[in-house]
């Protein structure tokens, strides 16, 4: 099978300063093509890499020590049992078409799991034990039927969907080359087998 390189344009958006394209694109060359620009569809790492930029996890992890850190939940929580996870989101999070990220994305999301079609059953499998999503106020909370031993590892992987844009569309025929989502950057276009640009998103937060 040829092998196709992949190359990522991503080009930031610096306001009114005139830049060339060469000063605003950043190339990223992969082994090969994405079988979905979505995770939860490809289940791949070039499909990961591809999401992990335009959609956020719950928590990120430290490259260094692997310690949990915010990205979409700014607080979060785990029981001495590895059974209970707890999260609060960031009132600054936002798609990028403006809109807030809210307990009900992360609620949809969990019920698409709960539920998946075939196309995102390998994704779906790393959630099977997160049986019970409970709401308290402003936080949320994830009940497993049995210790999770990577604990809040688990969440790193978990990409929140936006409720109203996927709701709307069918997996995995309307999402496997664009969607939205509240990460640093956003699709420009998609030659499909051959190059996705994406460029910054100029809702994405800036980290605290």
């Amino acid at each position: 099978m040829k092998v196709l390189a992949l190359l990522i344009y991503v080009a930031f958006s610096l306001g009114s300063l005139a830049k060339s394209e060469t000063e605003n694109t950043i190339r990223v060359g992969f082994a090969g093509f994405p079988v979905s620009n979505l995770f939860y569809v490809g289940f791949d790492d070039y499909s990961e890499a591809v999401t992990s930029l335009v959609l956020e996890p719950l928590i990120r992890l430290n490259l260094d020590s692997l310690a949990a850190e915010p990205a979409l939940a700014h607080h979060f929580l785990q029981n001495p049992a590895h059974n209970r996870f707890e999260f609060e989101l960031n009132p600054k999070a936002r798609f990028s078409d403006g809109t807030s990220v809210t307990i009900d994305d992360v609620e949809y999301t969990w019920k698409i799991l709960q539920s998946p079609p075939p196309q995102l059953l390998a994704y779906a499998s790393q959630f099977r034990n997160l049986v019970r999503f409970e709401r308290a106020g402003s936080k949320f909370i994830f009940h497993s039927n049995s210790p999770i031993p990577l604990g809040l590892v688990l969440f790193s992987k978990l990409y929140i969907l936006p409720k109203k844009h996927f709701s709307s569309g069918s997996f995995p025929k309307d999402f496997t080359e664009t969607f939205i989502g509240s990460g640093p950057y956003v699709f420009e276009s998609v030659k499909w087998g051959h190059s996705i640009t994406l460029k910054r998103n100029p809702q994405y937060r800036e980290q605290e």
